[in-house]
């Protein structure tokens, strides 16, 4: 089991609910398309950049010695149009380039 409505951290954690295990991962509402139904994206490289700038800033720490893992909610009906989908594609030929990485 698995949920993925926390906002308060930016690792996975196990927990127990109902005398069952249950990993709990993390949701971002910042890095998440839903930006750009709320106007503050509006552009695919916008979204790459915002990406791209929080992973470096993540991967950096990480380096450093403290793991790091971000989420990126998706919606097939925001990101996957025409015009938003190539900055999606480039974060994630950014990202699949670095070592360690897991997607």
């Amino acid at each position: 089991d698995y949920v993925s409505d926390t906002y308060d951290d930016r690792l996975a954690l196990r927990a127990r609910t109902r005398g069952r295990q249950q990993l709990v991962i993390p949701y971002s509402l910042e890095t998440n398309d839903m930006r750009f139904s709320a106007g503050t994206l509006t552009t695919s490289n916008e979204f790459f950049a915002y990406l791209k700038d929080t992973f470096d800033t993540l991967y950096a720490e990480g380096e450093a010695g403290s793991p790091k893992m971000f989420s990126v909610g998706l919606h097939c009906r925001l990101v996957g149009r025409p015009g938003r989908i190539a900055g999606l594609a480039r974060f994630l030929d950014y990202v699949l380039a670095k070592d360690g990485v897991w997607v």
